[in-house]
């Protein structure tokens, strides 16, 4: 994955994310924010809009980065 694919995607995560229920610090779209929404983010958010398309682009994104 390159860079610009990687702020598009950070984009969208924070877009999707931005009215779900998330501490302060996991709004922006980083690696450990995303990390933390798919073992934690069901909580309080798996009925919300958006919710199944924020956790297919973590698990795209913590892919990508693996590799």
């Amino acid at each position: 994955m390159n860079f610009m694919h990687y702020l598009n995607y950070r984009s969208d995560y924070e877009r999707i994310v931005s009215g779900f229920v998330l501490p302060e610090d996991k709004y922006q779209g980083t690696i450990d924010s995303m990390q933390w929404f798919l073992e934690k983010g069901h909580t309080a958010n798996r009925f919300r809009k958006g919710f199944d398309d924020a956790i297919e682009l973590c698990h795209h994104v913590l892919k990508e980065m693996k590799k």
